[in-house]
């Protein structure tokens, strides 16, 4: 059995934390199937663990752990009870890089 969870669009955002984030950011008509606007949450929401959780904004690893997990969770440390959950964010680190990298390849080839 899973908890059943109300993420969903482009950013995954719950509704707890997306009504957050509407209402701090006085945006009544922003959706999360809307690219754009999932865009916009995720960079409030990066600002938020950089203001609650003294993360900073380009520590993508400890970013990665706090949008999956959640403020709160992420303060108490949930994250490290899930192995898996940490090997994913060091994965996901080294894709992003891996395309940047592959990018930029393309970019002197072309």
């Amino acid at each position: 059995w899973k908890r059943p969870s109300s993420a969903y669009g482009y950013c995954q955002a719950t509704n707890g934390t997306w009504k957050a984030y509407k209402n701090s950011t006085d945006s009544t008509f922003v959706s999360r199937d809307n690219f754009t606007d999932a865009i916009d949450f995720i960079g409030w929401y990066i600002d938020i663990a950089h203001k609650k959780l003294g993360i900073n904004k380009s520590d993508a690893y400890h970013l990665y752990l706090a949008y999956h997990e959640g403020i709160i969770n992420y303060r108490q440390e949930t994250y490290k009870k899930k192995k898996w959950l940490m090997i994913l964010a060091i994965i996901s680190i080294f894709a992003i890089r891996l395309m940047k990298i592959t990018l930029e390849v393309f970019q002197l080839f072309s």
